[in-house]
């Protein structure tokens, strides 16, 4: 009787484990995800103009980036006691809705930042492109984090998907250039986020 309490004990243990796993990874893929296409969708431009970004230039995209992103949780978390009931919720649902629906229509920010023609984003450029993908991202993680999020699963799964966006974006737009040069996909970041407030409500 008592190894099956046991069992039935760890069994239990390992389901509610797994729930809560998918309940803080749903969230937090949705948002990479959202916060990530900008940087895979200017990566795939400057692929495109056969503009290279080279790794250093990358991991000065993607670390600022992150860390915009991680000021932005720790402070969406630091702003959510204060605020009463269902409050943070619904404020939550709506910054994350609203800016999913203006990025929908929003291309400013896949504008060239190559500014010295190198065929070559170097290290201030890139801090420069930084600074534009991570407006959206200030926004978005201030949203999430007022409707609850896993942040140390948020900031290395940026980490990860950010240095893969802009590689992969800028590799692909490179060898695909003249198929899909002419194909948008500056509504995915968008629908990524409209996506997360949705599921906010659930």
């Amino acid at each position: 009787m008592s190894a099956c309490n046991k069992s039935c004990g760890h069994v239990l243990f390992f389901s509610a484990y797994n729930d809560s796993m998918l309940q803080d990874f749903t969230p937090a893929l949705l948002l990479v995800f959202a916060v990530t296409a900008d940087a895979f969708i200017s990566s795939f431009a400057y692929g495109a103009k056969k503009i290279r970004i080279p790794f250093s230039s990358c991991l000065v995209i993607t670390i600022i980036c992150s860390g915009i992103l991680t000021v932005s949780l720790y402070a969406g978390e630091l702003i959510r006691p204060y605020l009463p009931g269902n409050l943070a919720e619904i404020i939550s649902f709506l910054i994350l809705f609203i800016l999913g629906v203006y990025k929908l229509f929003d291309k400013s920010q896949y504008s060239d930042k190559d500014k010295d023609h190198s065929q070559s984003i170097e290290t201030g450029e890139a801090v420069v492109l930084a600074a534009a993908l991570s407006l959206d991202g200030l926004a978005a993680g201030v949203g999430t984090a007022l409707g609850g999020a896993n942040k140390p699963l948020i900031i290395v799964m940026s980490l990860i998907a950010g240095v893969i966006a802009i590689t992969l974006g800028c590799f692909i737009g490179n060898k695909a250039v003249s198929r899909t040069s002419k194909v948008d996909f500056s509504w995915v970041g968008g629908a990524g986020l409209i996506a997360l407030a949705i599921h906010r409500l659930f």
